[in-house]
C-alpha cells in the first residue's frame, strides 16, 4: 500500500438453513389394519415445525381427508385411531407436509388396507344333550380372515377351529362350559 491509500474489510456471516423434508414412514405400502383399532402413523422430518396428515382412499389420486391439521414434527408419530365404520378397501395411502408449506410433503409409496372389524354378531347357545346324541354350538360372526378356536372350561380344543364345533356323541365328562374365541384381520 502507498502511503494516502485506505483500505476496509469486512466479516460476514452466511448461514445456511438446510431445506426442508418429511418423508413418511408407516404406513408405507401393504399394511394391512383393522377398522377399529389404533395404529401409529411414523414420519421423519427435517427444518419442519408442525405437519398435517392427510388420507387418500384412492390410491393417492387425492387426499380429501384431513386426519390431523397440525401435530408436531418432532414427535414422528401419531396415533389414529381408525372408525370402526372406515370403508374396507386397499386402496389407503397416507400424506405427510409441513402445516406451514404444502409443498414439503411425502405420501405413501404404495397402498395399504384397512379391513373390517371383527364382530360376533350370534353367541353359541347353551345346550341340552342326552348321552350319545349330537350337540352343535355354533357362532356367526363378520370380519375379514376369521379364525375361531372353541374352549371347555377355558381350555382349546385340539382341532375345533370353525364356525361350529359338535360333540358326536356327548358322554358325561362332556358337561362343561364351552366358549369360542373368534380373531380376523
Amino acid at each position: 500500500s502507498n502511503s494516502g491509500d485506505y483500505y476496509n474489510t469486512a466479516t460476514q456471516t452466511v448461514t445456511v438453513s438446510a431445506s426442508p423434508t418429511v418423508t413418511v414412514t408407516a404406513p408405507n405400502g401393504n399394511e394391512q389394519w383393522c377398522a377399529g383399532a389404533s395404529q401409529n402413523i411414523t414420519w421423519t422430518a427435517s427444518s419442519v415445525t408442525n405437519v398435517k396428515i392427510e388420507l387418500s382412499s384412492d390410491g393417492g389420486n387425492s387426499y380429501p381427508t384431513t386426519l390431523v391439521a397440525s401435530t408436531p414434527a418432532a414427535a414422528g408419530s401419531w396415533a389414529w385411531n381408525i372408525p370402526a365404520n372406515q370403508t374396507v378397501s386397499d386402496q389407503y395411502r397416507v400424506r405427510i407436509s409441513d402445516a406451514s408449506n404444502a409443498t414439503v410433503n411425502d405420501a405413501s409409496n404404495n397402498n395399504f388396507s384397512i379391513k373390517g372389524a371383527t364382530a360376533i354378531s350370534q353367541q353359541p347357545q347353551s345346550q341340552v344333550g342326552c348321552e350319545g346324541t349330537a350337540v352343535s354350538f355354533s357362532v356367526a360372526a363378520s370380519g375379514a380372515n376369521l379364525t375361531y378356536q372353541w374352549r371347555k372350561d377355558g381350555n382349546n380344543i385340539t382341532g375345533a377351529n370353525g364356525a361350529t364345533y359338535t360333540i358326536a356323541s356327548p358322554v358325561p365328562a362332556s358337561a362343561g362350559s364351552y366358549d369360542v374365541i373368534v380373531g380376523g384381520s
